[in-house]
């Protein structure tokens, strides 16, 4: 059994689950989904949670123990990016916004903020 994590103990927390079952919850695999901001953190608390709480109701509904429940960490990885992996007719799906398009933020003359896309070189951000 892993070390329960903690992002996974806050989510089953705000679910209203018990606390003692988030040491049920065993990863394995490879982890992915490296960013900037915690995205591994928030699609292990979002599929360990869900995972334990379908856990949960087998056992309510079967009578039976609770089972331990197992994620693989590479598998929360490709669900995280499915439309990266996604091919119709062999090729890959265009995607909302390529990689080198950036979020601007801009204020218009009366203070309201606004967000814009744009290539990275073609407008400053706002101060």
């Amino acid at each position: 059994m892993t070390e329960p994590d903690a992002a996974t103990a806050h989510a089953w927390a705000a679910l209203g689950g018990p606390p003692e079952l988030v040491e049920r919850v065993a990863w394995t695999g490879t982890p992915g989904l490296d960013a900037v901001l915690p995205v591994r953190e928030l699609a292990r608390a979002t599929v360990g949670a869900a995972s334990l709480a379908a856990a949960e109701l087998l056992a309510q509904r079967t009578g039976h123990a609770m089972p331990e429940v197992r994620v693989d960490e590479g598998a929360v990885a490709v669900a995280f990016t499915s439309e990266r992996h996604l091919r119709v007719d062999g090729r890959p799906i265009p995607l909302f916004a390529p990689p080198h398009i950036r979020i601007h933020r801009h204020f218009d003359p009366r203070g309201h903020q606004t967000f814009f896309f744009s290539p990275p070189s073609s407008f400053p951000t706002a101060p």
